[in-house]
């Protein structure tokens, strides 16, 4: 665990002055190259210990990567077709700054129908906040994301009962409600 520690905190250090001098493959966040160099460090580590193990899960994550790669690669075109069908005078009417405490309810309930997964729900809230949706609209759809997805629900209702369902989602509305009016109240 140490040697994944100093392998970590040793890439930050070592590529953390090349962010925005030197454009990297990766791009210039340095965390992503913490998690490439410690994805790797950690696969070197494996290969060392269990080779068989090493293979098996290198097989596992291509299996991964090549079911999930569709998914992500039609979810990022559709939140980019999305942000450009939004016309920017509804969205300044609804999300924007003049918006009010209004912005934070049409957020948490436009958030909670996007899936929560990032790969989906980020880009077309980074579009939105682009296209001109105010502060404390974004954090409610940040706090929101995935609270009511269908997928979410029906695998309430596969694994536990419609009460268990019906508690989780009044309690995650009230919490993402609450952190976004304190956004709004505090920041907004």
């Amino acid at each position: 665990m140490s040697v994944i520690a100093i392998t970590a905190i040793g890439s930050w250090a070592f590529l953390g002055p090349l962010r925005g001098t030197v454009p990297l493959w990766f791009g210039k966040n340095p965390l992503i190259h913490v998690m490439i160099v410690f994805g790797v460090s950690l696969y070197l580590l494996l290969s060392l210990t269990s080779p068989t193990m090493a293979r098996k899960s290198i097989r596992d994550s291509f299996s991964t990567l090549k079911k999930l790669f569709p998914f992500i690669l039609a979810a990022l075109f559709i939140a980019g077709a999305a942000v450009t069908l939004v016309p920017k005078e509804i969205l300044a009417g609804y999300l924007g700054e003049q918006a009010g405490p209004i912005a934070v309810l049409l957020g948490v309930g436009i958030g909670s129908v996007l899936p929560a997964c990032p790969f989906v729900s980020y880009p077309l809230i980074a579009g939105l906040w682009a296209a001109g949706a105010g502060f404390p609209g974004i954090m409610g759809m940040l706090f929101g994301a995935g609270l009511a997805f269908p997928c979410y629900l029906s695998c309430d209702l596969t694994y536990f009962d419609h009460r268990i369902m019906a508690l989780r989602i009044a309690l995650t509305y009230l919490a993402a409600l609450v952190a976004g009016f304190l956004v709004y109240f505090l920041l907004g």
